[in-house]
């Protein structure tokens, strides 16, 4: 089957800055054969002390043919705050599973991105792992990743500081529907350097989607992004907290 998700999103806190995408929320039924996707917007305009816009774009497109899977998704977020103050960050990422056996699913992925708050004139991650099915049932399903990848880093300074660092990368993803009008999802994230564990990343998604018609759904969004070395200047830790409708048809 085929789906196409239109969201139309407002923001109500911080702007669109994560330095880790996370596909789990994203992904469509993988049992169907075929294409797939979904396309994001949102937008937000103020005027008070400071004329505040703000947009941000998400599109995913996916392909199932037997035990083949591949998706590509693209990320963008603006932010301009009079004339002189402007986010941006964006991402593209590409990722192919292979369905080897009923529990594990192989991974390998190629990830591109920039943000501009982050200081991360550019940060490329390649890599591959497999992935777990811990529990697979019509109301709750949940799956462990283990990922190696590399990452290439270029950080905007007077002069650039370039990074070229192996990483593990962790993930649990849970997906629990307690009701037919309630999804509730989470995914998080660890992310430590091969050679030093005590660098490392944590990153956590986590929405509330309640259905207010048969196609119409309101949707909560946390986001929780954590590193422990960021650039020069950059705070530890950053959010994002997202209120929004969806809207989907096939």
């Amino acid at each position: 089957m085929k789906k196409l998700i239109l969201s139309l999103l407002t923001i109500f806190s911080a702007p669109l800055f994560s330095q880790v995408i996370d596909i789990e929320h994203m992904r469509l039924d993988t049992e169907n054969q075929g294409f797939a996707g979904s396309i994001g917007l949102n937008l937000k305009m103020t005027k008070n002390t400071k004329n505040i816009f703000a947009f941000g774009s998400t599109a995913y497109i996916q392909f199932r043919k037997n035990d083949h899977l591949i998706f590509f998704i693209n990320n963008l977020a603006y932010q301009k705050v009079d004339d002189s103050e402007n986010i941006n960050n964006g991402t593209n990422h590409f990722r192919y599973n292979y369905y080897w056996k009923p529990k594990i699913i192989l991974e390998a992925f190629f990830q591109s991105q920039y943000n501009s708050i982050a200081l991360i004139d550019q940060r490329q991650l390649t890599g591959a792992g497999p992935r777990f099915v811990l529990k697979e049932e019509d109301k709750f399903k949940s799956y462990l990743g283990t990922i190696i990848m590399f990452e290439h880093e270029k950080i905007k300074d007077v002069q650039p500081i370039y990074n070229d660092d192996w990483r593990f990368s962790f993930y649990l993803a849970l997906r629990y529907l307690p009701t037919d009008n309630i999804a509730l999802a989470s995914t998080t994230f660890y992310q430590p350097r091969i050679d030093a564990f005590s660098d490392y990343r944590i990153y956590s998604h986590n929405s509330a989607t309640i259905k207010i018609f048969e196609k119409l759904n309101f949707v909560i969004t946390y986001i929780l992004d954590y590193d422990i070395a960021p650039a020069i200047g950059i705070p530890n830790t950053q959010y994002q907290l997202l209120n929004g409708i969806s809207y989907s048809f096939d």
